[in-house]
């Protein structure tokens, strides 16, 4: 586990870095309103890391955090839409679903048509939502929607989704 743990932290840091390298290249070349921008991304990234830590599901939230160390797939990243409070009480529900779901999408194209993968979670009064989509070059694939069991999925040219709905049940 403090292997995971170190190499979570060390591909973090890598990632700072790099936006860091980024901004320190758009100053050089005076680009400032491009340093201006890319600094607004990385506040709003930390803000949406803020928004999925105070939802209190750990089990989900390392699942994210670790999702390319694990499978060395490609990234995953996150969106916390409308939370109002914690969610404790759905962590092993919002893993297994969101596990299930990027199974089926990632059974039903090429790992290497995938270039980046994205879970929005959405509030949205009594429910939740959860949103999966893979990003990549699936013009190949037909243009369809389907569903199966709870999920749906539908397929677009760089696109695929997959969303299913879970009752909240907040706690009283």
């Amino acid at each position: 586990m403090e292997k995971k743990i170190i190499r979570l932290l060390q591909y973090r840091r890598h990632e700072l870095m790099n936006q860091l390298q980024i901004i320190q290249g758009y100053m050089q070349i005076n680009k400032l309103e491009l340093a201006i921008d890319k600094i607004g991304k990385i506040v709003e990234d930390y803000e949406q890391e803020r928004r999925l830590f105070n939802l209190d599901i750990p089990k989900f939230t390392w699942w994210l955090f670790t999702f390319s160390l694990d499978k060395n797939l490609f990234p995953l990243k996150y969106e916390i839409l409308n939370f109002s409070q914690g969610i404790e009480h759905l962590d092993h529900t919002i893993l297994s679903k969101s596990k299930e779901m990027i199974e089926q999408l990632c059974n039903s194209v090429n790992h290497k048509q995938i270039s980046e993968g994205k879970v929005k979670l959405i509030e949205r009064e009594e429910n939740m939502t959860i949103q999966i989509e893979l990003l990549g070059d699936f013009s190949l694939l037909q243009k369809r929607q389907f569903n199966v069991k709870t999920v749906s999925y539908t397929i677009e040219n760089n696109k695929i989704t997959a969303t299913h709905s879970v009752a909240l049940h907040k706690k009283v």
